[in-house]
């Protein structure tokens, strides 16, 4: 018997209705081959590594910290997370967007005098394809060199990420960086082992939530690194 129950391989013609039952199985089976051969961007050309780097492991001493300035902060809380870190002796990276770099310059100048980081904040790029995800990626590299003098290092992705960040990312010899808690004025917010912190300025006391969670991090005998230190770190983690 034939795979197809309506085609038979005798001599008797087929049935209008079988004759279009085959045309569409043919139509299907068709299609299904264009679309898996065809594109440069099919799912199967994804390489494995998929995560942002948000935490290192359950047992590190360590955590580094990151805020994302989005524009809704106020100079004061800025200054204010600035003044806390450098009390307690802490590196953190200031994601943002090149449009947002580029009406901030003083305040980027300010970020890289102090001993703190800019990175790269990615947006609206979920529909991205692997091609446009590359272009896209470095159009915002050049920007960024355009306005520091340099190309960022760490990079963020606001929102759904494309498919193809991670691999792209990657190659372009960054980091996909994310976190793995947010530090709010909510009092059960903690530092934990081995944690990116992302610490929320957008609110009226988000710094000195951060005070409170760093002397807590301290309590505790965790340490505050630079990212390149704890990017370090999880590389060595990853290779044993």
């Amino acid at each position: 018997m034939s795979a197809f129950p309506f085609y038979h391989t005798s001599s008797k013609k087929l049935t209008p209705f079988s004759k279009c039952i085959v045309i569409i199985f043919a139509v299907i089976f068709a299609l299904a081959v264009y679309f898996v051969a065809s594109g440069e961007d099919g799912k199967q050309d994804i390489l494995p590594a998929a995560n942002p780097i948000s935490y290192i492991a359950e047992d590190c001493d360590i955590y580094t910290v990151i805020v994302i300035l989005t524009g809704k902060e106020t100079k004061n809380n800025i200054n204010i997370f600035m003044e806390i870190c450098g009390g307690f002796d802490i590196e953190a990276v200031f994601f943002m967007t090149t449009e947002y770099m580029d009406k901030n310059a003083s305040l980027v100048e300010k970020i890289y005098s102090e001993g703190h980081t800019v990175g790269l904040v990615c947006r609206e790029t979920a529909k991205l394809t692997r091609s446009g995800f590359m272009k896209y990626l470095a159009r915002c590299n050049d920007e960024f060199y355009s306005l520091t003098g340099r190309y960022p290092k760490y990079c963020y992705i606001e929102g759904s990420p494309s498919p193809y960040a991670p691999e792209v990312i990657n190659a372009y010899g960054q980091y996909y960086v994310s976190y793995g808690v947010e530090i709010t004025r909510e009092k059960d917010k903690q530092i934990k082992n081995g944690f990116i912190v992302a610490v929320n300025l957008t609110e009226s006391d988000g710094s000195y939530a951060f005070a409170r969670a760093v002397s807590g991090a301290l309590e505790a005998k965790l340490k505050a690194v630079n990212m390149k230190e704890f990017i370090k770190t999880y590389e060595q983690l990853q290779e044993s």
